[in-house]
């Protein structure tokens, strides 16, 4: 039985098939498997790359093959070559004209010539083959690849792409739950790099979850407080405030499992600002914190052992406070000052890829760091003013798109949800965004879905979409 072929106008086809990038659409034949328009969905590759983003580092963990060598890298770089097939599919596709989308472009664009630039001048110190792949993959790869799918992608199912990060983020509390009990040298406890042993505090093991190191619970823990956010914003009825605040305390939970600083300081922080964005937050906010109460009483009571486990960590990330050996403020806002310092030393940078701890050990260095710990000094090593300047436009830029979207969204809802993405970017902007491929990655899905979930004026429904007088026929081959 042939494909039956009818007219649809432009509205309709902007919304049958959606994400396509068209005005196309065919109707499947009766016996045609559902999985053929399933898989073709730009949508479901993204949350492809966002699983492993994820699972990638089980996979060097625990998986034989993928401990050393071709096998390690193919994990390594698995959810970028998924988000890379996908664009490079939509690359073709019409290109959706104003709003979000078209602000989010012009701002990396920008971005993206002060980077280069700031590369090449930096280029005459040094240059590391490895690390300089890396570190343009954070800040030019990947934010390209989010700009393409944002701008041929019609529409993106945001709350269904929260759900799933929740579901990650349960997981991951769960088994560093489990990890802190556990050996340092237990199989579970151990690094992507075999040969470095986990870190064990009195209280237990730091836990890294399914990531390679600890660095990725503390990207897991603001990306479930993000998507319990959005959950609880999008969704219709107490069911999925009850996710979202479930997604919160994963996310949380895992900042205290992995017992650091950072991650819980930045969980609240977004938090906090989320709250004191609106009066509509701060309610919501209120009724997930109900239910986070009562969720965390139901988890004592039916998981044995849970209440004590939740002390040990809790008290163990506290005592990190107080013990690591450094001032909590000058490590929270201490890397500005090393900036300045940075700039003053060397203006052009000292070469590109030179700070990333990937290419240092690729080089036979180790896998210590070089000259700073701290991310924005670490940018001006590598790419001098210039690169520094173009990191603030492309964050800026993203930012302020994002409050695009959140102008032209429809709905409180729509707007609390990107409130939510906007303090989840500043927050891993402010962090590791360009040494932590785990926090880059998540980020620039994140911002992917966001813009493309925009709807454009206009087109909310197809019989609004109907008054348009042009016919298309569309037919897809």
């Amino acid at each position: 039985m042939k494909s039956e072929e009818f007219k649809l106008d432009e509205g309709d086809c902007r919304t049958l098939n959606a994400g396509y990038g068209c005005p196309a659409y065919r109707r499947p034949n009766a016996g045609e498997m559902w999985w053929r328009e399933v898989v073709r969905h730009p949508a479901v590759w993204v949350v492809v790359a966002l699983a492993l983003n994820v699972f990638e580092g089980a996979a060097r963990k625990w998986v034989a093959g993928f401990e050393e060598g071709g096998g390690r890298l193919l994990a390594y770089f698995s959810k970028d070559l998924v988000f890379g097939m996908v664009v490079l599919w939509l690359v073709g596709k019409p290109v959706i004209e104003g709003g979000a989308r078209e602000v989010f472009e012009t701002w990396r664009m920008r971005g993206l010539a002060l980077i280069l630039v700031g590369a090449v001048m930096s280029f005459f110190e040094e240059f590391n083959v490895v690390g300089s792949a890396l570190s343009l993959r954070a800040l030019v790869v990947l934010p390209w690849c989010a700009g393409v799918y944002a701008g041929r992608v019609r529409s993106f199912p945001l709350l269904g792409f929260a759900v799933v990060v929740v579901f990650l983020a349960v997981i991951n509390l769960v088994l560093g739950l489990v990890q802190n009990g556990l050996p340092g040298d237990d199989v579970l406890n151990r690094y992507a790099m075999g040969e470095v042993d986990a870190v064990r505090v009195e209280e237990g093991v730091r836990a890294t979850g399914m990531f390679a190191y600890i660095t990725g619970m503390g990207v897991m823990s603001a990306a479930g407080v993000w998507a319990g956010l959005v959950v609880a914003s999008l969704g219709r009825g107490w069911g999925y405030v009850w996710v979202g605040a479930c997604g919160i305390l994963a996310g949380v939970g895992c900042g205290f499992a992995s017992m650091s600083r950072g991650p819980v300081v930045t969980a609240a922080a977004m938090l906090v600002l989320w709250v004191a964005s609106s009066v509509a937050a701060a309610k919501l906010a209120l009724r997930m914190g109900v239910i986070g109460v009562v969720m965390l009483v139901w988890v004592v009571v039916v998981w044995p052992g849970a209440g004590e486990r939740l002390g040990l960590v809790g008290a163990g990330t506290v005592g990190r406070f107080w013990s690591a050996g450094d001032d909590n403020v000058e490590r929270a806002v201490g890397q500005w000052g090393e900036m300045a310092e940075a700039v003053r030393r060397h203006p052009w940078g000292l070469g590109p890829g030179t700070e990333q701890v990937g290419g240092n050990f690729a080089a036979g260095m180790g896998m210590g760091l070089r000259s700073y710990e701290s991310q924005l000094p670490r940018i001006v090593a590598e790419f001098g003013v210039l690169g520094l300047a173009g990191f603030f436009v492309l964050v800026g830029g993203t930012v302020w798109s994002l409050e695009v979207a959140r102008a032209e969204g429809s709905g409180a809802g729509w707007g609390l949800a990107m409130r939510a993405t906007q303090v989840f970017v500043l927050g891993q902007a402010y962090g590791n965004l360009v040494f932590n491929h785990t926090a880059s990655g998540f980020v620039w899905l994140v911002v992917a879905g966001a813009l493309a979930g925009t709807r454009l004026r206009g087109v909310h429904s197809v019989a609004q979409a109907r008054q348009s007088p042009k016919v298309l026929n569309c037919t897809r081959p």
